[in-house]
């Protein structure tokens, strides 16, 4: 059996809207934590999948996180 254990997780609080930050900064701290919690598990996820299709044996992809993920921070 072969397992990848995928895990990825950064934090960075940015509200929705703000008078001191300009909606770029805003968006580019959100992109940073999108692509880092999301897209990087897809793209290990992805990388990993087809070799482990290939070896034709039983294999499992855990995808795991923080629980920052589920919950909402002050």
């Amino acid at each position: 059996m072969h397992i990848l254990q995928n895990n990825a997780g950064t934090s960075r609080p940015t509200p929705a809207f703000s008078l001191d930050k300009s909606l770029e900064d805003l968006q580019a701290d959100w992109d940073a934590v999108m692509n880092t919690n999301f897209r990087g598990i897809l793209n290990v996820a992805q990388a990993f999948a087809p070799q482990m299709v290939r070896q034709e044996n039983d294999s499992v992809i855990i995808n795991t996180g923080s629980k920052q993920g589920i919950t909402c921070p002050p």
